[in-house]
């Protein structure tokens, strides 16, 4: 039985959400959307991010599950890491796997899985792929080993309408829509400090933002499913 599947339908119930107000809005794709239909825009393109983020939480907390009720037989560095990091603040091992899940929560509950850099370290939680790679201790910027090789991967098992695109420009326009996310949630989308004028929206880019999320949200899935399938993880 595959243990990540019923994540997988709730991110595709959560995405199928996301993208039903663009049915009340009947104006040009590309034109700035009024007012009134402004913010379901905007409403859609945080929606859809927050998806993908519980997803990627979804996973990489399943995948370390496996991993400890499995006794640790296919772990590796990040986990282990994780693992003794967590025992020490809490001195105590976990007895059984619904302590370790709530250990788990407790660590990642204020930890956002939004970028390709932070997908990418969660993921290294539970992928040998990504954890085997060392870490960029010194690298503050977006781009790390381990983030292009996410780029990577997914745009392997992206749809055929992204095969134009570079692993590069998948990265940064990933991360340009994490960062217009953040700036409706934090700063009510304003172009300045005065908070005179919002950014403007069209129907264009919030669907461009959820094909995004929901591409790369499929590929996740199906990276984390291969993994553990070849290993004998959902049996």
């Amino acid at each position: 039985m595959d243990r990540f599947a019923n994540y997988f339908e709730r991110f595709q119930t959560l995405m199928g959400n996301a993208k039903s107000c663009v049915e009340l809005y009947h104006g040009p794709d590309d034109e700035v959307a009024p007012d009134e239909y402004a913010d379901l825009f905007r409403w859609m393109w945080v929606a859809s991010v927050s998806a993908l983020d519980k997803l990627v939480h979804d996973l990489a907390r399943e995948g370390m599950l496996i991993i400890f009720e499995e006794r640790f037989a296919n772990a590796h560095k990040r986990f282990v890491m994780f693992y003794l990091e967590v025992c020490k603040k809490k001195m105590e091992l976990p007895s059984e796997s619904s302590k370790f899940k709530q250990w788990i929560l407790e660590q990642h509950r204020t930890k956002s899985f939004q970028t390709m850099r932070n997908i990418a370290d969660a993921l290294a939680l539970i992928l040998p792929e990504l954890s085997q790679i060392p870490e960029d201790k010194n690298n503050k910027g977006a781009k790390t080993k381990r983030s292009r090789t996410l780029a990577q991967r997914i745009l392997e098992l992206m749809p055929d309408d992204f095969s134009s695109l570079t692993w590069e420009d998948l990265h940064d326009a990933f991360d340009a829509m994490i960062t217009r996310r953040n700036q409706i949630v934090h700063e009510g989308d304003y172009q300045t400090r005065r908070f005179d004028e919002r950014q403007t929206v069209t129907k264009a880019e919030a669907e461009k933002t959820w094909k995004y999320m929901n591409g790369v949200g499929k590929a996740v899935y199906q990276m984390v499913q291969d993994h553990f399938s070849a290993d004998g993880g959902d049996e």
